[in-house]
């Protein structure tokens, strides 16, 4: 995915560094919470607390949002449902698809963003 500029109509001016340096800290901020969300859900799947598997599920969701990952996104909601019903088989591989749609779009940002 190549990274497209953006002229500012009313100054005739690039933004594309700082395009990149806002879009560089969304995905650092993104693979924190990502990262903290799969680690909840991990928790809450191994306690059969399927109510906090809707409750990460639907932060992991949020989060993926301010990154436009539709798929994410999907598979978040998927997982919230099926969490706050208590459709427990389903659910690991749900999780399993959530980190591959995570995984996925990950490997589309061609830089290495900050994990504080």
């Amino acid at each position: 995915m190549g990274f497209q500029t953006q002229l500012d109509s009313n100054r005739g001016t690039h933004h594309s560094a700082y395009d990149a340096e806002l879009l560089r800290r969304l995905v650092a901020a993104y693979k924190i919470d990502a990262k903290d969300c799969l680690g909840r859900l991990d928790e809450a799947l191994v306690r059969g607390d399927y109510e906090a598997v809707a409750d990460a599920s639907h932060s992991m969701g949020c989060a993926a949002l301010i990154l436009s990952a539709e798929a994410v996104c999907a598979t978040a909601r998927s997982l919230e449902a099926a969490g706050k019903a208590g459709v427990t088989d389903d659910i690991p591989t749900m999780i399993d698809r959530l980190r591959y749609e995570n995984a996925k779009l990950l490997a589309q940002f061609p830089f290495e963003s900050d994990e504080h």
